[in-house]
């Protein structure tokens, strides 16, 4: 686990299913692995550092789902789920300002503690109306 993660979970086939970690620090790391379906990476420049003008090459389309939480403010409880087996509770715990959680092929719940304000980025295209099953 990285020294940043605060817990990690994998499938018995190594799919990254969640991670949280806390960001912070002066170095410059990637929190996921390159086969994971998301590359989250911490990034930290100093003063005057350039990165090149560059682009991505497109690549073949991603088979799954992934999203991540950044707490911007407050305190969450979360739980996360088996993705077919609700009621396997395979992690749980509270995110505070400054930390991510990284959602794979996992079912989850959150619970505000306070007033909380987070950042969400997920893969698109995203059809609303759709996506979501609810479990409970």
């Amino acid at each position: 686990m990285d020294k940043s993660a605060i817990k990690s979970v994998r499938s018995k086939n190594g799919e990254l299913l969640f991670l949280h970690a806390h960001l912070e620090g002066d170095m410059t790391q990637f929190l996921t692995e390159t086969q994971d379906l998301l590359q989250v990476g911490y990034i930290a420049f100093n003063k005057s550092h350039k990165v090149k003008a560059h682009r991505h090459r497109i690549r073949q389309v991603t088979q799954g789902y992934a999203e991540v939480l950044y707490v911007l403010e407050g305190k969450i409880k979360y739980e996360i789920f088996d993705y077919k087996n609700v009621s396997e509770n395979i992690s749980s715990g509270i995110a505070v300002k400054g930390d991510f959680l990284f959602i794979g092929r996992a079912s989850h719940r959150f619970v505000a503690s306070e007033n909380v304000r987070m950042l969400e980025i997920k893969q698109g295209p995203y059809p609303q109306k759709d996506d979501k099953e609810i479990m409970e």
